[in-house]
């Protein structure tokens, strides 16, 4: 199985799409790709920017500095090199919490021009974040939703909205109010 890799340590490569995984996956989530799968696990990193840790040229494979080098790329997976990208300024910033109307998660940190939303998961690549996502305001609020943590707590239900504050000495004080 000798053979030469498209790519070598250290390059940025788009992984393929989302849509690409759609149409190969099979019944169970899986795109076969020679003699490894593309995993519905993986697909969290479909259209990303990946940088190539380690070049396996005996097993064809590739190992990525994003991932900690977890997941076995292959060729197949691999959309292209990406030629250094201007950086877009990031819309959202650490801590806020958006929205695409589906889901809501919070940005935990940005790094190589992605957003995450935890430690070992993506959000996605500023430029498709910005515009696919908003800010989770009330407005996207339903019935039992948490909309801020920490020293003050905001929670929408039934017309109420209960605050939990923490102040002096951290011993919580219950706010009801009713608002018609």
């Amino acid at each position: 199985m000798m053979g030469n890799m498209k790519y070598k340590v250290g390059d940025k490569v788009r992984i393929k799409s989302l849509d690409w995984y759609n149409e190969n996956k099979n019944e169970y989530g899986n795109v076969k790709c020679h003699l490894y799968e593309f995993s519905a696990t993986m697909r969290q990193y479909c259209g990303t920017i990946r940088t190539i840790r380690r070049v396996d040229n005996f097993d064809k494979m590739y190992k990525m500095e994003e991932d900690g080098c977890f997941f076995d790329w292959t060729d197949e997976m691999i959309e292209g090199l990406v030629e250094e990208e201007t950086k877009s300024e990031p819309k959202f910033h650490i801590g806020d919490w958006v929205t695409d109307g589906i889901s809501k998660c919070q940005i935990h940190f940005i790094d190589n021009n992605q957003y995450w939303y935890s430690k070992f998961c993506i959000l996605g690549n500023i430029e498709s974040v910005d515009k696919r996502y908003h800010l989770y305001t009330i407005q996207d609020a339903k019935d039992g939703d948490v909309l801020a943590e920490d020293s003050c707590i905001f929670i929408i239900h039934n017309y109420i909205i209960k605050s939990v504050i923490n102040i002096f000495y951290q011993i919580p004080i219950n706010i009801i109010s009713n608002f018609y």
